[in-house]
């Protein structure tokens, strides 16, 4: 009964909407399964940018899609590093926040800064936001005596020195995330209450509700906010997983700023972009979930009354590489631009944006991974290795790509219209074959 569903799974053709089709997960080399579990051969990572780093980097016909190389090791410098809980790289640096320090290092001059965070076993919990620039720490503190309220501290980094301590009243959450709407000013999800709060560095004695979320969006256990860069767009994504994290229900709200109004729809997770359609930026909502086997990626406009041409939606399906998953991040490269997904047991998946069409997936190696789009260049993602301690960039290889769409997915429509938005090489000879035939 079992083997039956599972061999239908994988024979059942992706979904879509209008004329968009994508590639059944089956036309690209994949590792072998076994017991629904994908075993990849052990390679060591290298340090060589312009090398693979693992065989699934290089297709079966020489196409380098993807190229991974080693940013930090905390081991190599036997710094006392807890998991990561924020990110901020760029070309030249690297901050990584833990519960126990800051670390800053300078990866031009290979310099090193270590900033111890304030210890203490009167306080139950701790959670640590760097700001986009990386120039400001803001830590909440609970004490162990009261989780009514909590001190929230604003610490500059360059100097290790604390310039702003208040005691707000916030209760106590373990999914607690924090969003940077600016330089100076957060926005905090409550999941007991079902609010979204501001808090201010040139206020920081308020704590001011900005929206209070449907209760359906209230009660799940994790609530992150997304958004869009001219800040009118707030999407508030509520999520609980299930099954130990192999499958999530969630809801979608999208809020408009400038009219301020709701809509409710669901999905398990969803992230904002922004892209050019016919010279005008679009805001983008990508909304992925998973179902009897199969992941699934949504793109719609978040203004479907925005003026000009407006982007055309696309609906896409395909196996999962595991069948007991789901998605837990959503990142855009909009300089492609390009989708990655990854899941709860550590896969991932990249998608065309305006097509949906499938380019590649892969299992990462053994051991728990978190996903962060790359401050300073639309091309890269970063992965952050739980165990090992390590930051790595995985890039796109631009050199390759039109070339890996026409040979291994053989799709010259897609590498045609890939190469006329993005400008990159290989699709020269189809597009002088199509304007001849037009004439």
């Amino acid at each position: 009964m079992g083997n039956s569903n599972s061999s239908a799974s994988k024979s059942r053709p992706p979904s879509s909407v209008g004329q968009h089709v994508a590639p059944a997960l089956t036309k690209i080399p994949n590792p072998p399964v076994q017991n629904n579990k994908v075993t990849l051969p052990k390679a060591k990572v290298m340090e060589d940018k312009n090398k693979p780093c693992l065989p699934w980097e290089r297709d079966l016909k020489g196409f380098l899609f993807l190229k991974r190389h080693t940013i930090w090791k905390y081991s190599d410098v036997g710094l006392n590093v807890d998991e990561a809980c924020s990110l901020v790289i760029s070309t030249n640096s690297v901050i990584a926040t833990t519960a126990l320090n800051t670390i800053i290092l300078d990866t031009s001059r290979r310099t090193i800064r270590e900033l111890p965070h304030e210890t203490s076993l009167d306080y139950r919990a701790t959670v640590h936001s760097l700001s986009p620039d990386g120039k400001i720490l803001v830590r909440w503190k609970w004490e162990m005596r009261d989780s009514e309220s909590c001190v929230a501290e604003a610490i500059r980094t360059d100097t290790n020195t604390s310039f702003i301590q208040h005691r707000l009243q916030r209760k106590f959450s373990k999914n607690f995330n924090i969003l940077w709407a600016s330089s100076c000013s957060l926005y905090i999800p409550d999941c007991d209450q079902g609010t979204i709060s501001s808090w201010s560095l040139e206020a920081p004695n308020t704590l001011e509700c900005l929206l209070r979320p449907l209760s359906s969006i209230g009660r799940q256990q994790d609530i992150r906010i997304h958004l869009s860069k001219d800040k009118r767009w707030m999407v508030i994504n509520g999520r609980t997983f299930k099954d130990r994290g192999t499958t999530a229900t969630g809801l979608i709200q999208i809020h408009d700023n400038e009219k301020n109004e709701d809509r409710l729809i669901p999905g398990a997770s969803c992230c904002i972009g922004e892209v050019e359609v016919y010279d005008q930026l679009k805001t983008l909502l990508l909304i992925s979930d998973s179902a009897n086997g199969m992941l699934s990626l949504k793109v719609q406009q978040i203004d479907e009354n925005a003026p000009g041409q407006p982007f055309e939606p696309v609906e896409v399906s395909v196996n999962l590489l595991v069948r007991e998953d789901c998605p837990s991040e959503l990142i855009i490269l909009e300089g492609l631009p390009i989708v990655v997904i990854m899941t709860t047991q550590q896969c991932l998946y990249f998608f065309e944006l305006h097509s949906g069409s499938y380019l590649f997936s892969q299992t990462l190696d053994s051991g728990k991974w978190r996903l962060f789009g790359n401050t300073d260049d639309p091309h890269n993602i970063i992965l952050y290795h739980f165990k090992k301690k390590e930051i790595h960039r995985v890039s796109v290889n631009t050199d390759d790509l039109i070339g890996y769409i026409r040979q291994v997915l053989h799709n010259d429509t897609l590498a045609s219209s890939v190469a006329i938005r993005t400008g990159l090489p290989g699709a020269d000879d189809i597009m002088f074959n199509d304007m001849h035939a037009e004439y």
